[in-house]
């Protein structure tokens, strides 16, 4: 079974606020937003390895399925 990414909300309101600071001047606005590019949160990275694994599964389950398709109705 593949779970779902849970959101850390303590972290995510943190990575808001850090960023709300940031937006203070443009040159620190826009190191946050490369900083936000660059190192994306861990539920960002969470949720890209989540599609990745349901993807690896859906793709699995239908070679098995076309298998199956090719022994009944060959």
């Amino acid at each position: 079974m593949i779970d779902s990414p849970k959101n850390n909300p303590h972290r995510h309101g943190l990575r808001a606020i850090i960023g709300a600071l940031a937006q203070a001047t443009p040159v620190t606005a826009g190191l946050a937003h490369l900083y936000r590019f660059t190192y994306p949160s861990e539920m960002e990275s969470q949720l890209l390895a989540w599609r990745d694994d349901v993807s690896d599964t859906l793709n699995a389950h239908e070679a098995v399925l076309r298998q199956l398709e090719e022994r009944i109705a060959p």
